[in-house]
């Protein structure tokens, strides 16, 4: 939008400027607009809208294996690159691309321990994307299904979030456990009892909250619920994936992380 933009963009820039989101373009200036057409196990089914700017004005359909709305806006902002430079290609170029995509690990990685379904995606976190990702989460459907399974969040500490960290926690925690699919929430780390007491407060009816001072006692939590299908979510320093490992493998030695 015209008053955002120029925020951004300083007077006289000199430089070419294309916007890209999910909603429409506004004037004459040179746009990607993505919207999902559909979500699978498999990832996004995401159609682009590429116009104005005078480089061609183009629809592509993509099929992408990431997850959620905001890697359909990720995709949108990475094919404008490509097309103001006439190299954007087809969309099933920009598919097979996208099919040799390899993720880190703690990005997005499905991990089936027989008793529960993990979706380890605490490679990294902030607010913002802690909310993304778990709204993609919960459309998401694992490889297995779990019948009557229920679907579970161990949120573990976002950093170098500064003087507001306590506050951002049990808002995120206090956002999430209102979700009225969402059965459980185990909150881990240092904010975990004030990221528990807030989705105590907000949580819809029935939701089961868990404090856990470690991972250890989160994966202890997960053996006291029925199968489920388990979003793991944190900054990189909070190590979640340990809850995965002892899942599968029990607790760990005294002195061990």
């Amino acid at each position: 939008r015209d008053n955002e933009r120029g925020a951004l963009v300083p007077a006289g820039f000199p430089g070419r400027i294309v916007t890209f989101g999910l909603d429409a373009a506004e004037g004459d200036g040179a746009h990607v607009r993505a919207e999902v057409l559909g979500a699978s196990g498999s990832g996004l089914s995401v159609r682009l809208t590429l116009s104005g700017g005078g480089y061609g004005d183009a629809v592509i359909v993509i099929e992408s294996p990431l997850h959620g709305a905001h890697n359909a806006t990720n995709l949108a902002a990475a094919c404008a690159t490509l097309w103001v430079e006439g190299a954007l290609g087809s969309g099933d170029e920009v598919t097979r691309a996208l099919g040799a995509l390899a993720l880190p690990g703690g990005r997005w990685r499905e991990v089936d321990t027989g008793r529960h379904v993990f979706l380890d995606d605490a490679y990294n976190a902030n607010p913002s994307s802690v909310l993304a990702s778990f709204e993609a989460f919960m459309g998401w459907r694992p490889t297995r299904e779990i019948e009557g399974g229920g679907r579970a969040v161990v949120l573990g500490e976002m950093l170098e979030l500064g003087e507001g960290a306590k506050s951002w926690h049990e808002e995120i925690a206090g956002c999430i456990s209102e979700h009225s699919e969402l059965t459980t929430l185990i909150a881990v780390g240092e904010y975990a009892e004030e990221m528990a007491a807030a989705a105590r407060t907000r949580g819809h009816d029935g939701i089961i909250v868990h404090a856990a001072r470690d991972v250890s006692e989160a994966a202890a939590a997960l053996d006291g619920t029925s199968p489920s299908v388990v979003f793991l979510k944190a900054s990189r320093g909070a190590r979640l994936e340990h809850v995965i490992e002892q899942v599968q493998d029990g607790p760990a030695p005294p002195g061990e992380d």
